[in-house]
């Protein structure tokens, strides 16, 4: 039985569809974004292939982390997106030290 406040965690269970992707935007980029947030408007988020080159989704904006990594100058940003076909999937990048 696994039970939600279980003190080790046995599996992670993720919901795919929808799902959502959460990513980083310079500091310095902010202002125009959140200019539109609290105009109302619904901001649109492309989601890009593998190779970065060709849109394979549209998702849209739902929440700005109110906290600025200062290391690098970046904030945490999530969208969610459509995936009934499930083609879309968390990646998991491990950078060589």
């Amino acid at each position: 039985m696994v039970t939600a406040s279980a003190g080790t965690a046995l599996v992670v269970i993720t919901q795919t569809d929808p799902i959502t992707v959460i990513f980083t935007l310079p500091s310095n980029q902010l202002a125009p974004v959140l200019k539109r947030i609290r105009a109302g408007e619904q901001l649109m988020v492309d989601a890009l292939d593998s190779d970065s080159k060709q849109r394979s989704r549209v998702g849209r904006l739902t929440t700005v982390d109110n906290q600025i990594d200062q290391t690098t100058g970046t904030l945490k940003l999530r969208a969610v997106y459509s995936n009934h076909d499930g083609r879309c999937f968390q990646r998991v990048v491990k950078r060589s030290s």
